[in-house]
């Protein structure tokens, strides 16, 4: 169980134990709780404990060593002894309570990196070996998880990116209901969305994130509909757990958080540490008793499935950490347990999320109902017609934009990695709804292209207030592109559908290397269509689309670096770790400038506002992409197509 520390001032050199854990088999010293503080600027260790012993003769020495991301910076060994004025020597062979200070000798503490103080959520790992005085037989061992008073994992990162996205959101249909707009606006929150959504993709490779970065990433679980809403998340347990799913294999709370603090920091110890190969061995490699029982039989006493305390339960705070297969908890499980959301729950999570999203959606239409009888006098059947399913008809389709590559990456998760019929049963409907929705909604664009030309699909020639519009009933979702691109919108769906497949597919092992290469071909080859077609609709919308795919391109890069193929660990792992989260965060900040400035023109520049002058300048563009019209295509100077 996480073991935070009561109070952390931001000012000092100081790490703190977040949770603590058994490294080997208890016994015959039993540790009920430890919690840890090493003073940077006093140089000194600060504990306090709760032991038991079964033996009362025993001299006990501790040896401690301290990992920062991997690395071996400090190794020590204490007698018991001398702590506590001798207290502890024999060791009590009945529960004993006790705090104390232990001084480092400087040419320990200066061993300790400063970025270990200065980056927020770093890898740290403390493991203390109790082992016999005379005979140095291991007596017990125990691991501690460190952190410092730094972090990125905010409530206000989640809320101001939140509210960014709301804002997309709101502009989007703000713009949509103003009939004369042609503002990029209109799908701008598209790209807000689905680029928030790449952070938690980042998070959900196997490879071994840096804590810093996973962090970042579950400030934008939300974004791909991980809502942890109690009763939806217990109705979809209670289903679950029904029809044959369960969470029996999977780790949360402290026990989660030890095993992957081990994970990340013993892997890379064995590269950066080799000449104590033979001491990492011992801890890492016990033997892993029980592995095909129950997980309550693996938990310390008083604990519930994760190592959480059962109500009412006191005492044992220190979970029992057996050693994992490699990966098995890495990735989209490690993340998705951070939540903490059952991974085996998650598709029917995003899907009840995505959802409630689109009732909003419904609900915030009927509100232009009445707004169209009071504005424009219209009867309700015309104020339904114009004000309702004009404005909502494009307002769906950004919506199952930004859906759809969560959704797919999570039914593709579950089909893989799940359990229990139900989640794989709504996930195919899912799937199978989403892709008769985008196959129908291509082949009545391609119809409506072969009759009257690609600019029927356009605003080009009709103001957008007209409801029997082909641009208002089917073309919005290719509006940010040129008429002769109509059709990119597929491109851009085909990239998300791949990029779920390299996500959500390889998991439980060291695939990193497979999804990075994967996610940055996919990237590649669209940075490639970009630039050979110049698909969007102006300037502006061309150096989004660039920039947003160049970022994206970097972060693969950089996520390719990441993997256990580099060898790149320790503090140089950790410098990566930042320009990852630093290039996320630049993709965001540069939306949030472009989002800004779109508010600007639309309300500024006459370009963004439909007319009769502007359709008729559009009539030389026009010109010059349909050098010989066909003849059918004739009726669409006088006004856009209509519906069948």
């Amino acid at each position: 169980m996480a073991q935070a520390a009561t109070s952390i001032d931001t000012t000092n050199r100081t790490l703190f134990s977040r949770n603590t854990a058994y490294c080997a088999v208890p016994g015959p010293v039993y540790v009920s709780a430890l919690n840890l503080k090493y003073d940077g600027n006093k140089e000194e260790f600060s504990f306090s404990v709760e032991v038991a012993s079964t033996e009362s003769k025993a001299n006990l020495d501790v040896s401690l060593t301290l990992y920062v991301y991997g690395q071996n910076f400090v190794e020590m060994n204490i007698n018991l002894c001398s702590l506590l004025n001798g207290a502890l020597c024999p060791i009590p062979s009945y529960n004993f309570t006790g705090s104390g200070t232990v001084p480092v000798p400087s040419s320990f503490s200066s061993k300790v990196p400063e970025i270990a103080f200065i980056v927020p959520d770093i890898d740290a790992l403390a493991v203390l070996e109790l082992s016999d005085h005379t005979t140095h037989a291991q007596m017990g061992c125990a691991q501690l998880s460190l952190v410092n008073s730094r972090t990125v994992e905010l409530t206000e990162m989640a809320w101001g990116t939140g509210a960014f996205a709301i804002a997309a959101a709101i502009a989007s249909g703000l713009t949509t209901a103003w009939t004369d707009s042609l503002s990029a606006l209109q799908w701008r929150v598209v790209d807000v969305v689905t680029t928030m959504q790449n952070v938690a993709w980042v998070s959900m490779l196997t490879i071994i994130v840096p804590r810093v970065v996973h962090a970042f990433s579950l400030c934008f679980g939300w974004v791909v509909g991980l809502l942890k809403i109690e009763p939806i998340q217990t109705s979809i347990h209670n289903t679950r757990l029904a029809t044959g799913s369960n969470d029996v294999q999977l780790m949360f709370g402290g026990l989660m958080e030890a095993e992957y603090s081990r994970f990340a920091n013993y892997y890379p110890a064995e590269v950066l540490n080799s000449n104590q190969s033979a001491k990492l061995g011992t801890v890492n490699g016990l033997p892993h008793l029980g592995g095909m029982l129950s997980k309550r039989q693996l938990y310390a006493p008083n604990t519930g499935p994760g190592g959480e305390r059962e109500p009412g339960a006191t005492g044992a705070d220190v979970v029992w950490a057996l050693p994992m297969d490699a990966f098995t908890q890495a990735g989209a499980f490690f993340y998705l347990e951070s939540m903490p959301i059952s991974p085996y729950g998650a598709f029917l999570t995003v899907a009840v999320s995505w959802l409630l999203v689109l009732a909003v959606v419904l609900g915030c239409g009927l509100l232009l109902i009445p707004l169209s009888v009071y504005r424009y006098g219209a009867p309700f059947p015309a104020a339904v017609r114009h004000g309702y399913l004009t404005w909502l008809r494009p307002m769906l389709l950004r919506v199952l934009e930004c859906a759809s590559p969560p959704l797919v990456t999570f039914a593709l998760f579950q089909w893989v990695h799940g359990d229990g019929w139900v989640p794989h049963l709504a996930a195919a409907l899912m799937c199978a709804a989403l892709l008769f929705f985008w196959v129908t909604l291509w082949l009545q664009q391609r119809e409506q292209v072969r009759l009257h030309g690609s600019y029927a699909l356009s605003y080009k020639k009709t103001s957008p207030y007209r409801g029997d519009s082909a641009a208002i009933h089917y073309g919005s979702i290719s509006h940010p592109y040129r008429p002769r691109y109509w059709w990119f919108w597929t491109v851009m769906l085909l990239c998300a559908f791949l990029r779920a497949c390299f996500v959500a597919i390889p998991q439980k092992n060291d695939y990193g290397m497979r999804q990075s290469v994967g996610l940055l071909a996919v990237d590649v080859l669209l940075l490639v269509a970009l630039l050979v077609c110049r698909p969007g609709c102006d300037k502006k919308g061309n150096m989004v689309m660039i920039v947003m795919a160049l970022f994206r391109i970097v972060t693969w890069a950089l996520c390719v670096v990441l993997t256990t193929t580099m060898n790149i660990w320790g503090i140089p792992r950790a410098v990566l770790g930042l320009v990852v989260l630093a290039v996320l965060a630049l993709a965001i900040l540069f939306l949030f400038f472009v989002f800004v400035w779109d508010i600007a023109t639309a309300l500024l520049s006459p370009r963004q506002r439909w007319s009769k002058r502007y359709a008729e300048k559009e009539d030389e563009d026009m010109a010059a992409d349909t050098a010989s019209p066909p003849a059918e295509h004739k009726e669409v100077t006088s006004g856009a197509a209509t519906t069948p």
